[in-house]
């Protein structure tokens, strides 16, 4: 019985499979990414003027983005919302100490809307514990 022979061949091959599976992994990833950004904060609010602001560019996983439109509208992410269900739900996250210290709340107001609609919020921020509080501005 003769054994088959393999031709050799000269020079390297690669195998770029995993390079496609990663690539395509990272797309996938981008688009999820820009979704969830687009979704955060769609309505449109003519933000507050400041001289002064420092940038949060951490995001923490217990972020509360609560927009309030020039008609007093109050939204949680984009779904509208009373402002008794969103101290609802700041209450349930931040149950504990440990808790409220995770919690961050962005809070998009209107330049229209008066500081009596969102003292209330940051009332109860302050009673939950909750320190991460920040509001969305425009710098000049």
């Amino acid at each position: 019985m003769k054994i088959p022979t393999r031709g050799r061949k000269l020079g390297l091959s690669f195998d770029i499979t995993p390079l496609i599976d990663v690539v395509f992994q990272l797309i996938i990833f981008f688009l999820a990414a820009t979704y969830i950004v687009r979704s955060d904060a769609n309505e449109k609010v003519t933000l507050p003027k400041a001289t002064m602001a420092r940038d949060q560019p951490s995001a923490s996983p217990r972020r509360f983005v609560i927009t309030i439109t020039a008609k007093r509208v109050w939204l949680l992410g984009n779904q509208r919302t009373e402002r008794a269900a969103v101290e609802q739900q700041l209450l349930a996250s931040a149950q504990s100490p440990e808790k409220a210290a995770e919690v961050e709340v962005r809070l998009r107001a209107d330049a229209r809307v008066p500081f009596s609609e969102i003292e209330p919020l940051i009332l109860t921020c302050a009673k939950l514990g909750i320190r991460k509080l920040g509001f969305a501005v425009l710098l000049e």
